[in-house]
């Protein structure tokens, strides 16, 4: 995300919020006015989970399965083995 803004030169940088990992540009400097230009990274997507935490987590939620003549099987092999 990148916004831009205008603030006094006599203003402390803290009034700008900055984080860790946000970018800024000076693309104005005057006497009594800076313009800047602020770029803060998106926020991160959480990590994704291990096979195992998987696992854990779905284990017994959905009917397996069994036989050759259940007809989940085959739409499960057509949707996802190839």
């Amino acid at each position: 995300m990148t916004s831009q803004t205008s603030f006094s030169a006599s203003a402390p940088l803290k009034s700008l919020g900055l984080r860790a990992g946000d970018t800024l540009v000076v693309y104005q400097a005057d006497d009594d006015v800076v313009t800047v230009a602020l770029n803060r990274p998106a926020p991160q997507a959480p990590s994704a989970q291990l096979a195992r935490e998987f696992a854990q987590r779905w284990t017994g939620q959905f009917p397996v399965p069994v036989s050759a003549g259940d007809p989940r099987l085959e739409h499960i092999l057509t949707k996802h083995v190839k």
